[in-house]
Protein backbone atom coordinates (compact mmCIF):
# COMPACT_ATOMS: atom_id res chain seq x y z
CA UNK A 1 0.00 0.00 0.00
CA UNK A 2 1.28 3.53 -0.97
CA UNK A 3 1.71 6.19 1.38
CA UNK A 4 -0.23 8.50 -0.39
CA UNK A 5 -3.31 5.64 -0.02
CA UNK A 6 -2.64 5.40 3.96
CA UNK A 7 -2.56 9.36 4.35
CA UNK A 8 -5.80 9.54 2.44
CA UNK A 9 -7.23 6.69 4.16
CA UNK A 10 -6.24 8.56 7.46
CA UNK A 11 -6.96 11.91 6.75
CA UNK A 12 -10.86 10.46 5.82
CA UNK A 13 -10.29 8.38 8.99
CA UNK A 14 -10.02 12.01 10.94
CA UNK A 15 -13.00 13.07 9.19
CA UNK A 16 -15.40 10.23 10.17
CA UNK A 17 -14.36 11.02 13.92
CA UNK A 18 -14.59 14.95 14.14
CA UNK A 19 -18.19 14.08 12.22
CA UNK A 20 -19.13 11.38 14.90
CA UNK A 21 -20.33 8.73 12.38
CA UNK A 22 -19.04 6.09 15.11
CA UNK A 23 -22.31 6.32 16.94
CA UNK A 24 -23.83 4.58 13.90
CA UNK A 25 -25.13 1.44 15.14
CA UNK A 26 -25.20 -0.45 11.65
CA UNK A 27 -21.75 0.54 11.47
CA UNK A 28 -19.35 -2.61 10.32
CA UNK A 29 -15.81 -2.46 8.80
CA UNK A 30 -16.91 -3.34 5.28
CA UNK A 31 -19.72 -0.02 5.19
CA UNK A 32 -17.01 2.53 6.96
CA UNK A 33 -14.50 0.93 3.50
CA UNK A 34 -17.14 2.16 1.49
CA UNK A 35 -17.79 5.07 2.33
CA UNK A 36 -14.03 6.14 2.74
CA UNK A 37 -13.67 4.63 -0.98
CA UNK A 38 -11.35 1.62 0.29
CA UNK A 39 -11.28 -2.05 0.70
CA UNK A 40 -11.76 -3.50 4.16
CA UNK A 41 -8.23 -5.26 4.02
CA UNK A 42 -6.30 -1.54 3.44
CA UNK A 43 -8.79 0.02 6.40
CA UNK A 44 -8.27 -2.76 8.56
CA UNK A 45 -4.68 -2.68 8.62
CA UNK A 46 -3.87 1.00 8.81
CA UNK A 47 -6.60 1.09 12.26
CA UNK A 48 -4.10 -1.38 12.88
CA UNK A 49 -1.33 -0.20 12.32
CA UNK A 50 -1.72 3.41 13.20
CA UNK A 51 -4.42 3.36 15.98
CA UNK A 52 -2.50 0.19 17.10
CA UNK A 53 -6.11 -1.93 17.32
CA UNK A 54 -8.72 -3.97 15.91
CA UNK A 55 -11.64 -1.94 14.12
CA UNK A 56 -14.14 -3.06 17.01
CA UNK A 57 -11.59 -1.87 19.56
CA UNK A 58 -10.89 1.31 17.74
CA UNK A 59 -14.71 1.96 17.22
CA UNK A 60 -15.46 0.84 20.79
CA UNK A 61 -13.12 3.71 22.03
CA UNK A 62 -14.46 6.28 20.17
CA UNK A 63 -17.46 5.59 21.16
CA UNK A 64 -16.55 5.46 25.07
CA UNK A 65 -14.63 8.41 25.39
CA UNK A 66 -17.34 10.79 22.94
CA UNK A 67 -19.71 9.10 26.01
CA UNK A 68 -16.98 9.96 28.45
CA UNK A 69 -16.72 13.53 27.19
CA UNK A 70 -20.26 14.69 27.01
CA UNK A 71 -20.86 13.37 30.52
CA UNK A 72 -18.86 15.92 31.81
CA UNK A 73 -20.65 18.51 30.36
CA UNK A 74 -22.62 20.30 32.97
CA UNK A 75 -26.47 19.78 31.10
CA UNK A 76 -25.04 16.39 29.71
CA UNK A 77 -28.15 13.70 28.35
CA UNK A 78 -26.83 10.77 29.48
CA UNK A 79 -26.82 11.48 33.13
CA UNK A 80 -30.75 11.05 32.43
CA UNK A 81 -30.21 8.08 30.19
CA UNK A 82 -30.22 4.20 31.72
CA UNK A 83 -27.32 2.23 30.53
CA UNK A 84 -29.67 0.65 27.94
CA UNK A 85 -30.61 4.48 26.34
CA UNK A 86 -26.88 5.46 26.50
CA UNK A 87 -25.89 2.25 24.78
CA UNK A 88 -28.31 2.85 21.90
CA UNK A 89 -27.43 6.53 21.88
CA UNK A 90 -23.61 5.62 21.18
CA UNK A 91 -24.49 2.57 18.67
CA UNK A 92 -23.46 -0.53 20.62
CA UNK A 93 -26.11 -3.35 19.93
CA UNK A 94 -26.66 -3.82 23.55
CA UNK A 95 -26.27 -2.65 27.24
CA UNK A 96 -23.97 -5.32 27.99
CA UNK A 97 -21.37 -4.91 24.80
CA UNK A 98 -21.27 -1.47 26.01
CA UNK A 99 -20.38 -2.07 29.68
CA UNK A 100 -18.00 -4.61 28.71
CA UNK A 101 -16.48 -2.42 26.24
CA UNK A 102 -16.59 0.59 28.85
CA UNK A 103 -15.18 -2.02 31.72
CA UNK A 104 -12.26 -2.94 29.13
CA UNK A 105 -10.77 0.50 28.87
CA UNK A 106 -11.52 2.25 31.89
CA UNK A 107 -11.68 -0.95 34.81
CA UNK A 108 -14.66 0.33 36.13
CA UNK A 109 -18.66 -0.29 34.67
CA UNK A 110 -20.46 2.92 33.13
CA UNK A 111 -23.11 3.03 36.19
CA UNK A 112 -20.08 3.09 38.57
CA UNK A 113 -18.56 6.05 36.14
CA UNK A 114 -21.37 7.79 36.54
CA UNK A 115 -22.12 8.22 39.94
CA UNK A 116 -18.67 9.08 40.62
CA UNK A 117 -19.11 11.96 37.83
CA UNK A 118 -22.47 12.75 40.07
CA UNK A 119 -20.56 12.45 43.62
CA UNK A 120 -17.48 14.91 41.92
CA UNK A 121 -20.09 17.30 40.93
CA UNK A 122 -22.12 17.53 44.20
CA UNK A 123 -19.15 17.88 46.53
CA UNK A 124 -17.85 20.56 43.86
CA UNK A 125 -20.75 22.26 44.08
CA UNK A 126 -21.03 22.35 48.13
CA UNK A 127 -17.32 23.99 48.30
CA UNK A 128 -19.04 27.04 46.31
Amino acid sequence: MSDEVTQKILISLDKFERNQKFCDSNLTLTSLAKELNTNNKYLSKIINLHKQKSFTQYIHDLRINYFIDHLKEEKSKYRSYNIKGIADDLGFKTSRSFSTAFHKKMNRYPSDYIKEIKIKKESSFDQI
